[in-house]
């Protein structure tokens, strides 16, 4: 019984996207919680903000495909 290449190679592939996922999963929440203990300081409120905005778009950069920004104002 021989097996295909292609599937040969889904293997170690697929491995390498959920390492790469979790890797990841692991940075981002490293960020949540760096964030989260600014938040309990009293931190001026367009400070949070502009924390918030930093911590969901770098969470975002790094989960979502590079899109092509052509729309830049």
């Amino acid at each position: 019984m021989r097996v295909p290449g292609s599937l040969a190679l889904q293997r170690p592939l697929q491995t390498s996207l959920q390492r790469r996922s979790q890797a990841i999963n692991r940075r981002s929440k490293s960020i949540y919680r760096k964030t989260r203990s600014l938040y309990r300081r009293n931190l001026p409120l367009y400070l949070r903000n502009l924390l918030l905005q930093y911590r969901t778009s770098l969470i975002y950069n790094l989960k979502a495909r590079p899109v092509s920004r052509t729309r830049r104002g």
